[in-house]
């Protein structure tokens, strides 16, 4: 099964853009999103979510990363 971690600031297109043109796309939709960003706050994370990110993590937190893939995984079987 395929995953896509993004970063939300990115130098050509942002993370958001990136999540809506997949679930924008029906070969790409159905694939788990994570945002892994810098950007923290409750607003940001709301933000990427209503984007379409399935997980929005914290890189300072990467003690959750791997049990945010297998969570992303679940959601989308």
């Amino acid at each position: 099964m395929d995953l896509v971690i993004s970063d939300i600031e990115m130098p050509i297109m942002t993370g958001i853009e990136l999540v809506r043109a997949i679930r924008a796309d029906n070969h790409l939709s159905h694939l788990p999103v994570i945002a892994l960003t810098s950007l923290t706050g409750e607003s940001n994370k709301e933000k990427g979510l209503r984007a379409g990110f399935d997980l929005y993590e914290f890189k300072l937190d990467r003690t959750r990363l791997l049990d945010s893939v297998n969570e992303a995984f679940n959601k989308r079987a």
